[in-house]
């Protein structure tokens, strides 16, 4: 058989699975699954997706992941509905950390800070360097200006 006739047949097997499962026939759990999208969080995967995924197992267990501590910091898991979590997390949970493109941009920009060519997205910068920074953003830049900027720059790093 050819791939796509696989293929074809195992996106047809799993939309029968979810249909039989959101008819009941094949579940009897504690939780009402209505749509395939309960189900899909019930179970932390996407039930919709097609047979050639896009993505690594890797990243599918970040997501998976991702789902479980939103379900959780949205009082929907069993056992933190009443749990206060700090406002900073979770700020920073649903500025960066919720989406998986998202945390792993900024996974890469911690870690390879270097390959950024955009200075304005580069983590961690040091005082100095913003001084550096804004001297060189508020001038016409010229060989002469920059190396200004950069003498300025390595004798404030020599006072340090």
């Amino acid at each position: 058989m050819q791939t796509l006739q696989i293929d074809e047949l195992t996106e047809q097997y799993t939309a029968a699975m979810v249909e039989a499962i959101l008819g009941q026939l094949l579940w009897e759990g504690p939780v009402v699954l209505r749509t395939p999208d309960d189900l899909s969080d019930y179970l932390m995967l996407d039930v919709q997706s097609g047979a050639q995924l896009d993505a690594t197992w890797i990243a599918a267990n970040v997501r998976c992941l991702q789902q479980h501590i939103q379900s959780v910091y949205s009082g929907m898991e069993e056992g933190y509905e009443a749990a206060h979590f700090d406002p900073e997390d979770i700020e920073y949970w649903y500025r960066i950390l919720s989406h998986y493109s998202t945390w792993s941009a900024n996974v890469t920009l911690q870690d390879q800070a270097e390959n950024y060519i955009v200075p304005a997205l580069r983590l961690g910068k040091t005082q100095l360097f913003r001084s550096l920074e804004n001297n060189l953003n508020q001038m016409r830049l010229s060989s002469d200006s920059v190396q200004k900027g950069l003498m300025e720059y390595t004798q404030s790093l020599q006072r340090v």
